[in-house]
C-alpha cells in the first residue's frame, strides 16, 4: 500500500507482511522507517488535514502515528477481525474503519472510540466525499458547502460504504442517524470492484463485469 499525505509532501509505503512503514519526504529526499510492533498490517491511510497516519491490522488492532510529534498510539481491540478499509473525514479529523466483523468504527485522532455501527454484511470500502474547489460565481448545494474565498468548505462529512461489494449506502454525517441513501446495482454488473467520489455528490463505480 502507498499513500501520500494531504500536502503531497510525504509518501508512506506499507509492504505486505512487513512490520514497519517507510516514509519518504519529497523535498529533502529523507527516508524514515517506523516500526509498527506487529507483522500483520492490512490497511493504511493518511489524515486529510493533520499529520496522523493510521495503520490497521489483520487482527483488528490499530496504530496511529503522528509524523509531527513522532508519537505512536496503539489502539487494541477496535475490531475482532481484519480491518479491510478506512478513511479520514474532511471536517473533524475522524477516522472511519471498516472490518470483516461487519462493523464500522469512528475514532478520533487521539484514538478515542466515538461510535460504532453494525451492518448485515461486511463493509469492503469506506469513503468520505470531498468538496471540489469552485469559483465564487459557482452555485453550491446548501447541504454540502458554503462559498468561502472561492472554494467549497464542507459543512458535513458525507460518508459512503460499499457493503458486500453489491450496494453502496450514503450517510450525510458520521452520526449516521438519518436514513441512508441506498444504491442497489443489477446482478448482471457483477461485484463492485472500486468506486470513487468526484466533483460534488457524484460517484463513479467500476464492476467486475
Amino acid at each position: 500500500i502507498i499513500d501520500w499525505d494531504h500536502e503531497g509532501e510525504h509518501l508512506a509505503v506499507l509492504q505486505e507482511g512487513g512490520d514497519s512503514v517507510t516514509i519518504w519526504n519529497l523535498s529533502s529526499r529523507w527516508v524514515k522507517t517506523v516500526d509498527l510492533g506487529f507483522k500483520d498490517p492490512s490497511f493504511m491511510r493518511w489524515s486529510r488535514q493533520g499529520s496522523e497516519l493510521a495503520i490497521g491490522t489483520c487482527s483488528g488492532n490499530l496504530l496511529l502515528y503522528n509524523l509531527d510529534s513522532r508519537k505512536k498510539i496503539p489502539v487494541i481491540g477496535k475490531h475482532t477481525s481484519i480491518i479491510l478499509c478506512g478513511d479520514w473525514s474532511n471536517k473533524n479529523n475522524v477516522l472511519a474503519l471498516g472490518s470483516d466483523d461487519k462493523s464500522m468504527t469512528f475514532i478520533s485522532a487521539s484514538g478515542e472510540t466515538l461510535s460504532q455501527t453494525r451492518f448485515a454484511v461486511g463493509p469492503t470500502s469506506v469513503q468520505f466525499a470531498q468538496p471540489l474547489e469552485k469559483s465564487t460565481s459557482s452555485p453550491l448545494d446548501d447541504d454540502w458547502g458554503t462559498k468561502t474565498g472561492g472554494s467549497a468548505v464542507a459543512k458535513s462529512d458525507r460518508i459512503s460504504v460499499n457493503l458486500g461489494k453489491r450496494k453502496i449506502q450514503i450517510y450525510e454525517d458520521t452520526d449516521m442517524k438519518a436514513e441512508p441513501i441506498t444504491i442497489d446495482f443489477p446482478d448482471k454488473y457483477g461485484k463492485i470492484k472500486r468506486y470513487i467520489w468526484f466533483e460534488e455528490g457524484y460517484l463513479v463505480v467500476g464492476f467486475a463485469k
